[in-house]
């Protein structure tokens, strides 16, 4: 089984909903997720999956230089 985050929207509420769900593939995910009554939107690997951290606002990382010069002036 491997661990796959997920984003979907719940059908009947159109709420959107992020979590983590263990599977063999992403059409199990996927399937899983349907059974729940939630539409997929995205699914990927946990792994892959970057600490928000390392990321800034438009998704690139963050040298670790910039960070260290950041938290010094700050």
């Amino acid at each position: 089984m491997i661990d796959y985050t997920y984003t979907a929207k719940d059908r009947e509420t159109g709420e959107i909903k992020k979590g983590k769900i263990s599977a063999d593939s992403k059409n199990s995910a996927a399937s899983i997720l349907d059974e729940k009554n939630l539409y997929p939107i995205s699914i990927e690997d946990a792994k892959k999956s970057e600490s928000i951290l390392k990321k800034n606002v438009f998704g690139t990382s963050i040298k670790t230089k910039d960070r260290v010069v950041f938290t010094r002036q700050l």
